[in-house]
């Protein structure tokens, strides 16, 4: 005859087998990133305004129409620094230097700076989208996804091999003044037209390689790699560093 004690010592043993089986499988789930995936690190790329920057080698795009896009947190502005300066086949700016909270150049087009003489309220030491965009009738201002201003807009975009120092992101292209100091993310550059709804829409998104496409850096990573597509992979220059936002 089996005792009591040693029906309740059985059951308590086939009780504690079955709560291990039901906790490995719960675990063993977690092993694939197809059931649940990690969330990637963002960073952003951090300068002290001190000749730091990074130095962009992108290939020659022919720009008719272009948005450039950049999130940008610094201590103040008025600051005269190049956020975004490309001189690669055409000169295109985004960056701050007249006397507002940004500034704009899109050389051969009238006017040169779309963004001059704005004055919109806007908070030092917090994250902000800015982007310029032009559809080749009007250039656009945006400030956190919606349009300041618009310009009626003459000439065409200068498209020349003269322009060859690539694009530089927290300097002037020379890569020898107009400095950052503060924080960068989310660099797009594009050479065809995005309006105020798709630039909203999508700037606080990773986005994917895609037709217009031609610069895009993150720093989710860790390095100013190019997501493009287009292989246009940064380096970091002196004292440049990418750190958790």
């Amino acid at each position: 005859m089996i005792s009591v004690s040693s029906l309740r010592i059985r059951r308590g043993l086939t009780l504690m087998f079955a709560v291990s089986l039901v906790l490995f499988a719960f675990a063993s789930c977690g092993d694939d990133d197809t059931v649940s995936p990690k969330k990637a690190t963002n960073r952003v790329l951090e300068l002290d305004g001190d000749g730091d920057y990074v130095s962009v080698p992108i290939a020659s795009h022919t720009f008719v129409t272009f948005t450039v896009e950049v999130k940008v947190k610094v201590p103040n502005y008025n600051s005269n620094v190049h956020f975004v300066s490309l001189q690669q086949n055409a000169y295109l700016v985004i960056g701050d230097w007249d006397g507002g909270c940004i500034s704009s150049w899109a050389d051969n087009l009238s006017p040169l700076d779309a963004a001059d003489a704005i004055e919109s309220a806007i908070t030092a030491d917090e994250w902000h989208h800015f982007a310029i965009s032009y559809d080749g009738t009007n250039q656009y201002v945006l400030i956190d996804g919606v349009v300041v201003a618009e310009r009626a807009t003459t000439g065409t975009v200068t498209n020349s091999a003269s322009y060859a120092s690539g694009l530089k992101i927290g300097c002037r292209y020379s890569g020898a003044e107009q400095f950052v100091t503060g924080q960068i993310d989310e660099v797009r550059v594009w050479n065809i037209f995005r309006t105020e709804t798709q630039i909203r829409d999508n700037m606080n998104k990773t986005i994917s390689a895609q037709t217009g496409l031609v610069g895009y850096w993150n720093f989710d990573d860790g390095t100013a790699a190019d997501l493009s597509g287009n292989d246009a992979d940064g380096t970091l220059v002196g004292d440049a560093a990418i750190v958790k936002k």
